[in-house]
């Protein structure tokens, strides 16, 4: 195993060079991985928990993208947005809807594929560490801590229902 770390100072600008250096660090290691799950800070995503309505699933990307555009302050074209929770024909349902900036998940993929790398999902960290509870039934919280600052997930019946960054 190995860390390697995006260097604060650079952040995403430079993604391919980013990439380059990334993909270096993963032969050092002897990593030969072909497809990656790429976790990100907290702090670069919004959520809000929202209340939808029944229905069904062709219409739901329909749905989201009206709610997205009333939840969230930023530019609605700025963001790519995505959901957790479980969706029903029948009755309402309430989910966390997440988003992210458009720009920040294209540099993360000119990053990954600079790397050599195919992205089979970008997620919050804390959100993918959780997933390794075994999509218990009962509430349960991942905490993901690093250097400055702690991410927590709260999930429920499988589903992520809640994220947050707080600085220390």
């Amino acid at each position: 195993t190995g860390t390697w770390t995006l260097p604060e100072d650079q952040g995403l600008a430079h993604a391919e060079a980013l990439g380059h250096d990334f993909h270096r660090f993963l032969r050092k290691h002897h990593l030969w991985a072909k497809t990656a799950v790429v976790g990100v800070p907290a702090k670069w995503v919004v959520g809000k928990s929202i209340t939808i309505p029944p229905t069904k699933r062709e219409n739901l990307m329909s749905l989201l993208a009206i709610q997205a555009e009333q939840a969230f302050s930023l530019n609605y074209q700025d963001l790519v947005f995505d959901y957790s929770g479980h969706i029903s024909p029948s009755q309402s349902n309430t989910i966390l809807l997440v988003a992210m900036q458009r720009q920040r998940l294209e540099q993360i993929k000119a990053l990954i594929k600079s790397a050599g790398l195919q992205c089979s999902s970008i997620t919050p960290s804390a959100a993918a560490m959780s997933s390794l509870s075994g999509g218990s039934s009962r509430p349960y919280c991942g905490i993901y801590a690093q250097n400055g600052h702690c991410d927590y997930c709260l999930c429920q019946e499988g589903s992520v229902q809640a994220i947050k960054h707080v600085p220390m």
